[in-house]
């Protein structure tokens, strides 16, 4: 009964009903307290853009079962939108030794690395996470981020091909594959253009843990 009613949350999720798929969840934790359960609801409400409930529930989660490297990946997404990067950092290690083939662990890892200035590490991260999944567009995006703040043009326009590719429906790709584009081509960029780029660089992924 508890395994239905979380497909059905899922549904909902899919379907864009956060709320429904909370409420539903609601009540199969009420029946039974499980890790996935908890898992679940903080997704939906990761989602729903509601952070602080789904840091709730993920830290829920994982006191549950602390095993689970998607658990400790997604409260790293919450964390670093929260601004917290040295939580976020300390939830993906701990991610990534639990399963060292967690791309988007490795993804958002390398991102964040990046934005503080360790671009070496930062790149080892996202090799890893592409060799470890070459489906994964957030590495792929990332890592053109990160060869274009090296001047490496053709490196970042052959990534962020790659990410649009993969994900040809998401519109941060997109952008980032017309504002690359340009760049490479040495069409004139407005500082709007750049401050644009930037924020839609940000990690806005969580993996779906179904």
């Amino acid at each position: 009964m508890v395994a239905d009613i979380n497909n059905r949350a899922f549904e909902m999720i899919d379907a864009g009903d956060f709320k429904g798929a909370i409420r539903h969840l609601d009540n199969a934790i009420s029946i039974q307290s499980e890790d996935f359960l908890y898992r679940s609801r903080g997704y939906a409400y990761l989602r729903a853009g509601n952070l602080d409930m789904a840091r709730l529930d993920y830290l829920q989660a994982i006191r549950l079962n602390p095993s689970n490297s998607t658990s400790w990946c997604n409260l790293a997404f919450i964390y670093a939108n929260q601004g917290n990067v040295k939580h976020a950092l300390s939830a993906l290690d701990r991610s990534i030794s639990l399963n060292p083939s967690n791309a988007m662990a490795l993804a958002t890892k390398g991102h964040l690395l990046q934005v503080g200035g360790d671009k070496e590490t930062a790149r080892k991260c996202l090799d890893q996470a592409i060799a470890a999944d070459p489906n994964c567009a957030l590495a792929w995006n990332n890592r053109a981020v990160l060869k274009l703040s090296t001047s490496d043009k053709a490196g970042a326009l052959s990534d962020i091909r790659a990410a649009s590719q993969l994900e040809p429906s998401n519109s941060q790709y997109q952008q980032n594959l017309q504002f690359i584009s340009k760049y490479t081509d040495g069409s004139k960029l407005s500082l709007s253009d750049g401050s644009a780029f930037q924020q839609r660089t940000q990690p806005v992924q969580v993996a779906d843990h179904r």
